[in-house]
């Protein structure tokens, strides 16, 4: 990240000494972690969906509110993964899926 060493660095080590310059290979966005939160989005629309009684627009606002991303946007990576939604639904996984998978939010 930019910046991210300076930062670091000078709160860490006093002022006298030189910072090591830092070098990045690859700038922009992580397809990785894209791929992790679409997954992650997925599941938890399919659980919003399917285990609580929320309407399709209050489920996009939580969504929103929980990835800090646009609903639009949300609609359009549901519509992308719309085949990984329905292999999801014939899995017809309990709660206790989600919460083994995504250990670290509340379901």
């Amino acid at each position: 990240m930019r910046g991210s060493l300076k930062l670091f660095e000078d709160i860490i080590t006093p002022q006298h000494q030189p910072v090591a310059v830092m070098t990045v290979s690859k700038q922009g966005r992580s397809a990785e972690l894209h791929t992790l939160r679409n997954e992650c989005l997925l599941d938890r629309y399919f659980y919003y969906i399917n285990f609580t009684d929320k309407r399709y627009t209050a489920v996009l606002e939580i969504l929103s509110r929980e990835f800090f991303i646009a609903q639009f946007t949300i609609q359009e990576r549901i519509d992308e993964n719309y085949h990984k939604l329905l292999a999801l639904k014939q899995q017809n996984p309990q709660k206790a899926y989600f919460q083994k998978k995504w250990s670290h939010l509340v379901w």
